[in-house]
């Protein structure tokens, strides 16, 4: 089954804090961080509306599909891509467990980039850089790092 993320979404839950969201996105992504940090589902990538989004079906779904917003997308794939040396696109399928390698390139800035104009890119730049102390998302360390 998976978890159906778009690829800028992919980062945000690497910082999740549980605040500064609506009340139904934050229950719904605390839902996904346990499936997540349980290792049992991997992650289905997505172009546009996804699994975090459906909370917000019939109210700012229009957000989710604003051309910034997909850029932000357009250029997560891109980093995700080059940190993981292998192409992705919708339809890729990557292991939960890839969160830790993510993480890690997320607190050294080299996947940050796509969350350059994000609302809540100065709270997961906070996150980072305090190390994810408060972060939700939990996972088992993978013993390949890239770089």
């Amino acid at each position: 089954m998976g978890v159906h993320l778009r690829a800028h979404h992919l980062l945000c839950l690497l910082t999740f804090v549980g605040r500064d969201y609506n009340v139904a996105f934050t229950a719904n992504m605390e839902q996904i961080v346990v499936r997540l940090s349980s290792g049992a589902d991997d992650i289905v990538l997505v172009d546009g509306l996804d699994d975090l989004c459906a909370p917000l079906m019939g109210t700012a779904v229009q957000d989710c599909l604003l051309a910034r917003v997909l850029c932000r997308d357009e250029m997560a794939v891109k980093n995700i891509s080059s940190y993981l040396e292998s192409q992705i696109c919708a339809g890729a399928v990557l292991p939960a467990q890839v969160l830790g390698e993510l993480r890690s390139a997320f607190s050294a800035g080299t996947i940050r980039s796509a969350r350059a104009d994000c609302r809540w890119a100065d709270l997961g730049t906070a996150v980072a850089d305090a190390k994810f102390p408060q972060a939700h998302l939990c996972f088992r360390d993978t013993a390949n790092k890239r770089h």
